[in-house]
């Protein structure tokens, strides 16, 4: 008897733990399905109770059972995406800033691991108050930190992987969108992903790409007279999109990218750059540098 209360005593505990630390957000919710898929373990307890007699290793054994149960609900690397009666709990995040008269540019930094990432502007009438927005899928803590340095915003947007730990191997997925008519700068330092960037409608100037193995699709538009792109990453597949009355020019700093130009428009400047045709005479220009391991860049027009 005293053993199964030592037992019970320290299973309320650790409830009362796991409760206190998902109020405080230090645990993700899914702790809760996790824990609850493990109910066999007091049907193995039950049993034990009837076939040992010792008391001190009935103690011992439960509590070792009930801290490795505990353990894995609150650190198992699993997806935030858990079966729990037949139905699937995804864990998702979604956050607005609002736009201050005095933001005149804004830039964004992503720092998070494997996940597909979109990005797409606001619809005029958002604009007007809202400077960016984020929605996330399967990511279980997302945080973004603002600063202003004059009239230039930074967002960093940040995974949190504190407590329960959340890898890559289910759907996660971060859309953001940003109000139009405010030069944008955009920081991708992510894991290996999928990303599609449709910067058509925004006043994108630059943007950096860091990552693992990944696949990015970006379309440029034409609302900044000169947008800096560069790509930092190991194995990827990149396809740009740029106006076709922009001019470009592409320098290569790895010997291992194989690039794609559209045919006929472009030609060599230099050992590692290429220009298009019109590079000299556009009135709006993408400059684009590669800085990766085996990469291979589609350049196209529309």
């Amino acid at each position: 008897m005293k053993s199964s209360r030592f037992v019970w005593g320290v299973t309320l505990i650790l409830l009362g733990l796991l409760w206190l630390g998902t109020q405080l957000g230090y645990l993700s919710m899914v702790v809760w399905p996790r824990l609850l898929t493990l109910w066999p373990l007091f049907v193995v307890f039950l049993g034990l109770r009837i076939i040992l007699k010792d008391g001190r290793l009935l103690a011992f054994t439960g509590l070792i059972m009930v801290l490795v149960a505990f353990s894995y609900a609150a650190y198992s690397p699993m997806d935030a995406s858990e079966w729990f009666f037949g139905k699937t709990a995804i864990v998702t995040h979604s956050e607005t800033l609002k736009r201050e008269s005095t933001d005149r540019s804004l830039v964004v930094t992503l720092e998070t691991g494997a996940a597909e990432v979109t990005l797409s502007e606001l619809n005029d009438e958002e604009s007007r108050n809202t400077l960016f927005t984020i929605q996330t899928e399967g990511i279980e803590r997302v945080s973004t930190t603002r600063t202003t340095n004059d009239s230039r915003v930074n967002l960093l947007v940040t995974e949190k992987q504190r407590g329960s730990v959340v890898l890559s191997h289910g759907q996660r997925k971060i859309v953001i969108k940003t109000a139009r008519n405010i030069p944008l700068s955009l920081i991708l330092n992510t894991g290996a992903s999928k990303t599609t960037l449709d910067a058509s409608r925004l006043n994108l100037t630059d943007i950096t790409a860091k990552s693992g193995a990944s696949s990015l699709d970006l379309r440029v538009g034409s609302l900044e007279t000169l947008v800096g792109i560069n790509v930092q990453s190991g194995a990827s597949d990149y396809t740009v999109w740029v106006p076709a009355d922009s001019g470009y020019r592409v320098e290569s700093r790895s010997g291992l990218s194989n690039v794609e130009y559209p045919s006929g428009s472009s030609a060599v400047v230099g050992n590692d750059t290429r220009e298009s045709s019109n590079y000299l005479t556009a009135t709006r220009k993408v400059n684009l540098t590669v800085e990766s391991g085996l990469t291979n860049l589609k350049l196209k027009t529309y």
